[in-house]
């Protein structure tokens, strides 16, 4: 009955997915026709969906599979020991990572099954269906699989055929298609990061913004009562309205009005609550959006979580989203922000990269000489920053594999080759990062794509990140997290830039006006001078200046007209302004009109 369950349960799970950079329609109907993402075409096969949770109930010892203190058994039951996490290779091929303990895979390696894999070619297995069950067959050593006996042990590899002690029923208990999710609960999970939705009220009919900007209850699933969620961060989301996108809900002097423009008070705190959803000011604790049972809008100060602030989220239409530097499992671990450390294959992966002492070498296991932080620039593109030392990214240039600044020269190409990652310089095509089998580095101008330039990721913190481009506009698409970008004034014709800390519009193309995009949330900014990176965009005390990181550097980007406007986070209505001289305008002056218009420029 479990079984049949779940192959029923099958049929209603699916996964679809979308980069989180700016591509052309047939480029992403291309990608999508290529994506993999479960393991094969039966429904029982269908169960084991890339990023999926599963529990694999044995057939011999009438237990789960299990990892603890790295050894394979089979006395689990549902527990985290006993989950995995599904890595859908291609077709056929899966890999499993445990959840208790994510820096274990299950692995055979020389004829033994054990959980001391890190998500290399030992780890992947060739799954098959056998009489309503399923087999894992070892990718490296054909003809072995993971087995357990009646006493739950684990069987040898050689000796396990694909008979009871081989076969296993699959229980899925989460499906995850790293959506961008303002929390874990089944409710808050539909408000994914772009979800179109209707937000149905336990007192009335549905929320909606009229014709007049009024926020009322009597709406069903037109486009006034459809809302874009913007997921601000954990538990955070902000309403625009999809029939005309410039009003967004927002609780402001103890009202609920329609009239918002993405700023501080279109910020709601969601929970859940009694199995319906509750929205509350982010700017005002103890208000929340309210509707009275006659339809009307309720006062935010006179509402708490009863039936009029209740409401069930309809999900018209769905847009998860992705931001990795590809879509292999290899380069899926490769998340922005996330830690990682690069086991070297020509140290027989015992030995990884490390920075140390400004010198790149092979010596590294798992501390912080060895651990980077990992940029995506752009799909297949990331720069490695070393966690010991955040001055220090790896950088290949010529005969030297040293240290740059962050610069384009840290730019890596992303390949996978035979199970392994491979680094190669975007400014130098064919050249590699390599270490020698001594822990030295080779020179990347002879290294090619062999065992020198091999590596196996281990990812020791998943990124933080949850959101990665400014929003869905063509110009907003433009500002990539950690993007390079040159804003054009429309008023002086030139470029935004910051000399000796001045902010001025008489800037060309150089450092000075280049400025690297750190994503705060959808629609939301922060631009880091590349000529100084301790200078950041800033409006303070009414005057635009720099600043040193995000504490007045954050910016709401909305396109205007074909062009970008740049409101300030902290301070509503006021802008990133420049005169036609070329000078800064104070920024409580400068509107959304021409003076505050820019044309966004992408390097890289």
């Amino acid at each position: 009955f479990a079984r049949s369950l779940c192959i029923l349960s099958a049929t209603l799970l699916h996964a679809t997915g979308s980069f989180l950079f700016y591509e052309t329609a047939r480029e992403m109907a291309e990608r999508r026709l290529s994506r993999i993402s479960h393991a094969g075409g039966t429904p029982l096969l269908h169960l084991f969906k890339d990023g999926s949770i599963v529990v694999l109930w044995s057939k011999a010892s009438g237990k789960s599979l299990r990892v603890r203190d790295g050894n394979v058994e089979g006395h689990g039951q549902t527990g985290k020991l006993a989950q995995f996490y599904v890595h859908v290779r291609s077709n056929g091929v899966v890999a499993f990572q445990n959840v208790a303990d994510p820096t274990r895979w299950v692995r055979i390696y020389e004829e033994d099954l054990n959980g001391h894999g890190s998500g290399g070619p030992f780890c992947d297995f060739k799954i098959e269906e056998h009489n309503g069950y399923v087999v894992f067959e070892s990718v490296r050593h054909p003809g072995q699989h993971v087995g357990i006996k009646p006493d739950g042990s684990a069987k040898p590899p050689n000796h396990t055929g694909t008979g009871d002690h081989a076969r296993f029923t699959p229980q899925v208990l989460d499906e995850k298609h790293e959506l961008i999710v303002p929390g874990t609960s089944a409710l808050q999970t539909q408000l994914a990061h772009g979800n179109i939705v209707v937000l149905k009220s336990k007192s009335a009919r549905s929320l909606r913004i009229n014709a007049d900007g009024v926020v009322e209850g009597h709406g069903e699933e037109g486009r006034y009562a459809q809302f874009v969620v913007h997921v601000r961060g954990d538990s955070r989301v902000s309403l625009q309205n999809v029939n005309d996108p410039n009003r967004w809900l927002k609780i402001k002097g103890n009202q609920l009005l329609g009239t918002g423009q993405g700023g501080k008070y279109t910020e709601f705190k969601v929970e859940e609550h009694d199995g319906y959803l509750v929205f509350e000011s982010v700017v005002y604790p103890g208000q929340h959006v309210g509707i009275r049972p006659n339809g009307e809008g309720k006062p935010p100060n006179q509402t708490g979580t009863g039936d009029h602030a209740r409401f069930t989220p309809k999900v018209l239409k769905e847009q998860p989203e992705y931001n990795r530097a590809g879509n292999s499992t290899l380069l899926r671990t490769l998340t922005h922000g996330s830690k990682v450390v690069f086991f070297a294959k020509s140290r027989n992966c015992q030995h990884s990269l490390r920075i140390k002492d400004g010198q790149v070498e092979g010596y590294g296991v798992e501390g912080e000489y060895a651990q980077f932080t990992v940029h995506v620039r752009c799909p297949g593109v990331i720069s490695l920053q070393n966690v010991s030392n955040p001055r220090h990214w790896i950088r290949p240039a010529n005969d030297k594999l040293g240290v740059g600044g962050g610069g384009k020269k840290t730019e890596l190409r992303v390949h996978e080759r035979d199970g392994y990652l491979v680094l190669e310089s975007r400014v130098f095509p064919g050249q590699h990062v390599g270490i020698l089998p001594n822990g030295s580095a080779k020179p990347p101008n002879q290294t090619g794509t062999g065992d020198h330039a091999r590596f196996c990721p281990k990812v020791i913190q998943p990124s933080p990140y949850r959101t990665f481009i400014a929003g869905r506009g063509r110009l907003q698409r433009l500002f990539v997290e950690g993007a390079t970008i040159i804003l054009r004034s429309r008023a002086s014709g030139k470029s935004l830039r910051i000399r000796d800390g001045t902010v001025e519009g008489n800037g060309g193309e150089g450092r000075l006006a280049q400025f690297i995009v750190w994503v705060r949330g959808p629609g939301l900014v922060g631009l880091m001078n590349r000529g100084n990176n301790d200078h950041w965009l800033a409006l303070k005390n009414n005057g635009l200046t720099h600043g040193q990181g995000l504490t007045h550097g954050g910016f709401i980007v909305k396109e205007v007209d074909g062009h970008v406007a740049l409101e300030s986070q902290v301070h509503d209505g006021q802008h990133v302004g420049i005169l036609p001289d070329g000078t800064a305008k104070k920024p409580e002056n400068t509107g959304t009109g021409q003076h505050g218009q820019y044309t966004p420029i992408l390097l890289n």
